[in-house]
C-alpha cells in the first residue's frame, strides 16, 4: 500500500496559517512588553523574531519546491517519482541537504 501526501495546497496554506497564527502572538508579546508593562526589549525578543524569520525561509522553500514539481502527493522524501531533468534534482537535493536525510 502506497501512502500519500497532502497535496501541495494543503501543504502551503497551512505553513502560512501557522506563520501567520505566530507573527500574531508574536506581536502580542511585544505590545504587552512595550505599551501596557512600559518595558524594554530583552534578549529572548530578538531571540523569537529571529526564530520567526528563519521558518519564513524555511517554509518559503515549499513555494519553491511546488513550482519545481516536487509537492507532489506520491513524492517521497528522496525524490524517487520524480520524472524531471537531472538538473533540477540536483538544485532540489542541494537545497534539501540530501546527505542529513540518507543517514
Amino acid at each position: 500500500m502506497v501512502v500519500q501526501g497532502p497535496p501541495a495546497a494543503a501543504v502551503i496554506s497551512t505553513d502560512w496559517l501557522l506563520l501567520s497564527i505566530s507573527v500574531a502572538l508574536i506581536l502580542a508579546r511585544l505590545y504587552l512588553r512595550l505599551k501596557i508593562k512600559r518595558r524594554s526589549l530583552v534578549i529572548s525578543d530578538a531571540f523569537i523574531c529571529l526564530a520567526w524569520c528563519s521558518s519564513v525561509s524555511t517554509w518559503s522553500f515549499d513555494i519553491v519546491f511546488a513550482h519545481m514539481g516536487f509537492l507532489r502527493p506520491d513524492m517521497d522524501y528522496f525524490f524517487s517519482a520524480f520524472t524531471g531533468d537531472t538538473k533540477t534534482l540536483q538544485t532540489a537535493l542541494m537545497v534539501c541537504d540530501y546527505n542529513s536525510l540518507s543517514t
